[in-house]
């Protein structure tokens, strides 16, 4: 289905660059994760402890990007459909009488 802005959605928030950007920028990041596995088979010479700070610092940034997507997709499909709801309704529960408030707060005594 080709739309306006094809080969992503056809409504954006955001510029068109943003999207083909994070594409390119998850797809290295994903690869830094998996050359964490065995990064001395690449010939990386980085000390470990550093490496993998780094490689966790990508991944962090990875999945914030990530969420920041996944909000605007909830974003425009709640906006669409008319989903979004302020308030749940919950179930009522009696409260409970004094005696069962009394008998609760009561503690043992100690002979």
């Amino acid at each position: 289905r080709k739309g306006k802005h094809f080969p992503l959605r056809s409504s954006l928030l955001m510029p068109r660059r943003v999207y083909f950007i994070a594409m390119v920028t998850n797809l290295l990041l994903r690869v830094a994760w998996v050359v964490s596995i065995s990064p001395q088979a690449l010939g990386i010479t980085l000390r470990r402890d550093i490496f993998v700070f780094l490689v966790a610092a990508a991944e962090v940034a990875r999945r914030c990007q990530w969420n920041v997507f996944r909000l605007e997709n909830e974003q425009l499909n709640n906006c669409g459909k008319f989903r979004a709801v302020k308030s749940l309704a919950l179930p009522v529960i009696p409260p409970p009488s004094a005696a069962h408030v009394h008998q609760a707060l009561k503690f043992p005594r100690i002979s």
